[in-house]
């Protein structure tokens, strides 16, 4: 469970992963999608969420192969 938590703690939204590359002067930025993760993921006897939660977290969280080419 503390595995999966820190991985997905410090998880950023695509749009803010591809403005960090880009910032940091990277381009040719290409994000492949290799797994999306699903609340079936999540350790059992860990966190119950609510069905609120099941809706906002749902399929949200993903995996990706990313490349670029440094400027």
């Amino acid at each position: 469970m503390e595995a999966w938590v820190g991985c997905i703690a410090g998880a950023l939204a695509m749009d803010d992963y591809q403005s960090k590359l880009a910032a940091a002067w990277f381009v040719d930025i290409s994000l492949e999608t290799t797994r999306v993760y699903s609340l079936a993921d999540v350790p059992t006897g860990a966190w119950q969420p609510t069905q609120e939660e099941r809706e906002q977290l749902e399929g949200k969280f993903m995996s990706a192969f990313v490349r670029s080419v440094k400027l």
